[in-house]
């Protein structure tokens, strides 16, 4: 049995094995000599986890790198073999029992042995012996040893899973989810689902929300918002009706507020305050500006009585003026997007069918709801906002105003988890296509297989901790297979992720929804695509 000191007391391991020595330091990497003398050199990959032995503790490392710079003649045995480990952490005897903590702060010396690490320091690595720690998948390279998440830390700072096309983001993101569901863990979860292809993810753990007429009414919007909203009638407003739109927006909400015995609040009410205010009346307003205003500006206020009108009847603005009715839906609204009643624990608001770029409004509008409602209630549960495929929401580049309006709101998500409540959780097709600020954000990180060596490049910007040896083996990756790091993991690891079943994978088909009548389903795809218009696949129209 090898024997390894840790602050003075025998830390056992019967299947550790010593290799070598530290010949360098720099800090962050040691340059490890493997023994040339012992009976069998160990099989040594990248990956490996090895212990080196400091004065009080021992630190551990992961072999990011493998050489031999004098290699012997026809493998004679004496050749020098030359060993990269970037250490991780260490370990630490605490109430007797020995615990593994990140941060390495006694580097070991020149000469102190290294020991190739064996199950029993594997699995105390990766805290199988911590009830509250979660499985989700196996430990590459070591048989029987399961992957961990901490689901604190995991909410705490916040997830991306990042990756290239089809190498099954959707698919840890669901994973983790499922994880998180099957663990009862005490949290309020919406996930943002742009295509339509987690509707069965979750089974009856999840509540599907397709959207309706008037279920984000048109109250629920900023002055920006909503003229963003009106200039999908005839273009951009002019400076006239801007002005109308901000002078007559706040007046209506208090209004309305006085009418339903809200008349002490009515003073701090702004254009922004979500406060609900009818149609009707904007238009009653702007009438009489028009009749009391000279001509040129009368004109004006007739283009956006126009437009206002023109927004009302639009099929694909119905999400927003659906209810001729003004009334106060937010509570029924806050209660199924973020179940508050405590229903299905995970919401899934499908956003596949929405044209017109309302699928960022939207998402700008639920963010606002996640930050003000952990801000305000006092909430004992966080809120985690999961969004699939965040380019479309926070791209680098903003090509449009709606867009700024999602990017912004989801900085303003992620920027306070500790102190708002809320948690941020993201799937994307790499590092380079996100708005950086966003990504920042997420403090575990989850890599897919990404073949550009660009993206390579920028992960090492993210990655909260050095982990060059998760850039080189990006390209190498499986399916299902991912490097991960970051708060809500142990140590950098390389993971196969636990397979979903058939039915719960994101995007799947049913069998039901297929037809061997070639023209029977073409009908009904014509259907669909005519009645929602969107002209973007979904679930129900994309294998």
């Amino acid at each position: 049995m090898t024997q390894i000191q840790v602050t003075g007391t025998a830390f056992p391991s019967s299947t550790a094995m010593r290799i070598g020595r530290v010949v360098a330091n720099t800090g962050r990497d040691v340059l490890i000599i493997v023994d040339s003398h012992i009976e069998k050199r160990p099989a040594i990959r990248i990956g490996d986890i090895v212990l080196l032995q400091a004065k009080r503790d021992v630190s551990v490392g992961i072999v990011s790198g493998i050489n031999a710079p004098a290699p012997g003649i026809e493998s004679d045995g004496e050749e020098l073999w030359i060993v990269q480990v970037e250490l991780v952490g260490r370990f630490e005897m605490k109430d007797g029992t020995t615990e593994f903590l990140r941060g390495a702060p006694a580097a070991p010396t020149l000469g102190s042995p290294v020991h190739l690490a064996g199950v029993s320091e594997i699995k105390l690595l990766h805290r199988h012996h911590q009830e509250d720690n979660l499985n989700y998948g196996m430990i590459q390279g070591h048989d029987g040893v399961q992957a961990t998440i901490d689901p604190q830390g995991l909410m705490d700072g916040g997830f991306g899973i990042l990756g290239g096309a089809g190498s099954g983001k959707s698919s840890t993101m669901a994973c983790i989810v499922r994880t998180l569901l099957r663990a009862r863990y005490p949290v309020h979860s919406l996930l943002i689902d742009p295509y339509n292809e987690f509707s069965r993810s979750f089974g009856r753990a999840a509540n599907v929300i397709e959207p309706s007429p008037g279920l984000f009414p048109h109250w629920l919007l900023t002055f920006e918002e909503m003229v963003w909203v009106l200039s999908l009638q005839g273009g951009a407003l002019s400076e006239i009706e801007k002005t109308v739109l901000d002078e007559a927006i706040p007046i209506m909400r208090r209004s309305f507020a006085q009418r339903n015995s809200r008349a002490k609040m009515s003073p701090d009410i702004s254009g922004d305050s979500p406060v609900p205010y009818r149609i009707s009346d904007l238009i009653s307003y702007i009438d009489k500006a028009a009749s009391t205003g000279r001509e040129k500006s009368a004109d004006a206020l007739q283009r956006l009585r126009a437009r206002i009108l023109e927004a009302v009847a639009d099929p694909r603005l119905s999400i927003i003026f659906g209810n001729a009715a003004t009334s106060d839906n937010l509570s029924d609204l806050m209660v199924d997007l973020f179940r508050l009643d405590g229903g299905a624990p995970l919401s899934v608001l499908q956003l596949g069918r929405l044209a017109a770029g309302l699928d960022r409004l939207v998402v700008a509008v639920v963010s606002r709801l996640a930050a003000a409602l952990a801000e305000w209630s006092g909430l004992k549960r966080q809120i985690l906002i999961l969004i699939d495929n965040a380019e479309r929401y926070a791209p680098v580049q903003v090509e449009d105003e709606v867009t700024a309006f999602s990017r912004e709101a989801l900085r303003m998500l992620g920027g306070r988890p500790r102190k708002l409540g809320t948690s941020l959780g993201l799937t994307a097709a790499g590092p380079r296509v996100v708005d950086l600020d966003v990504l920042l954000r997420c403090s575990t990180i989850f890599l897919h297989r990404m073949p550009s060596a660009l993206d390579g490049e920028a992960v090492e910007e993210i990655l909260t901790e050095p982990a060059p040896t998760f850039v080189d083996g990006l390209p190498s990756l499986r399916q299902r297979e991912v490097m991960v790091a970051g708060r809500g993991v142990p140590l950098p690891s390389r993971v196969m992720v636990t397979e979903l079943p058939a039915i719960a994978i994101p995007g799947a088909r049913p069998v039901a929804a297929l037809t061997e009548n070639a023209l029977d389903d073409l009908e009904q795809t014509i259907e669909r695509w005519r009645r929602y218009g969107t002209g973007e696949p979904s679930s129900e129209t994309a294998a």
